[in-house]
């Protein structure tokens, strides 16, 4: 026979599963009740003519809406400060990649400076009568673009959902906008001084004969050639081997020639493009590290 008490684990669980509903039910009506009770007390008041206990009870009302507001506007607060706290730290990540972008623009424009004076001293000097194939890898190393892109997809959507305020700090916030305003501008300089100047470098050095001429291979060992290692073997490989320029001819031009007056203005222009992309890079990256410290300013 089933004996049903304390000790039997089922008859317990099935009776705290039936109390259950009941407590929530009088919880509620609990509630209801107290509502009404405090109704029914400004209605005993107002009848009694009690002001004073009407103004009491008015009042009460008012500051516990007041509470529940001011609570729900703490939390509001404290959420909106530990999501802009994020969005900072995404933003800081986001401008040290802008750093990094920079200064690879500004290795490379300098890089290419350097080898257009080192193919002017070539041009320049031709008592020494230079290997010709040396004065065309000398060009080879002003051949070549890098575009600038600069991006942050944290500001984006930041500004896209409409929620640059998150930032509570109106100067960072301002600062961000001006910045992010401008980057474009310097993208553009970087392009256009690339499609009018070094297109036409590249556009010079095919009609002229010159052509591309691959690096020695005893140079793709090393990091300053590797792209001119790869786009040779490419073309190497579509002309089944064959020469693909006529640099030892017209480079070997008596020193007359206006094939010389012709390269010293192209890598003229050639390095002023490098020069203004350079500095313009150097600008950005001048300002990209305010805008950084001030980030980190406000952690």
């Amino acid at each position: 026979m089933a004996v049903f008490g304390p000790q039997n684990g089922q008859f317990g669980q099935t009776c705290v599963t039936l109390i259950k509903p009941f407590k929530i039910l009088y919880t509620h009506q609990r509630n209801i009740r107290g509502n009404s009770l405090l109704l029914r007390r400004i209605t005993e008041h107002v009848k009694a003519q009690n002001w004073t206990a009407v103004a009491l009870d008015f009042f009460i009302v008012v500051v516990g809406i007041l509470i529940a507001f001011q609570i729900t506007n703490w939390n509001e607060t404290r959420n909106d400060r530990a999501l802009e706290r994020e969005y900072l730290a995404l933003l800081a990540q986001d401008i040290k990649t802008i750093e990094e972008t920079l200064g690879a623009q500004i290795a490379h424009e300098d890089a290419i400076s350097d080898a257009a004076k080192h193919a002017l001293v070539l041009i320049n000097d031709r008592s020494q009568n230079q290997d010709a194939l040396a004065v065309g890898h000398a060009l080879m190393g002003i051949w070549g673009r890098m575009t600038l892109s600069i991006d942050s997809p944290t500001f984006t959507e930041l500004k896209s959902a409409g929620r640059l305020t998150i930032i509570s700090d109106t100067d960072i916030r301002n600062r961000l906008i001006a910045y992010f305003d401008k980057l474009p501008r310097t993208e553009r300089i970087v392009e256009k001084n690339n499609e009018f100047f070094v297109e036409h470098y590249t556009g010079f050095l095919r009609d002229s004969g010159i052509g591309f001429i691959p690096a020695p291979s005893a140079d793709c060992d090393t990091a300053d050639y590797s792209e001119m290692c790869v786009y040779g073997g490419l073309l190497t490989d579509v002309v089944g081997g064959e020469t693909t320029h006529s640099a030892e001819q017209v480079l070997s031009a008596p020193s007359d020639d206006p094939i010389w007056t012709q390269l010293r203005s192209q890598i003229a222009y050639r390095t002023l493009a490098a020069i203004a992309n350079s500095r313009n890079a150097s600008a950005a990256l001048t300002e990209t590290r305010e805008i950084s410290a001030l980030i980190e300013g406000a952690d």
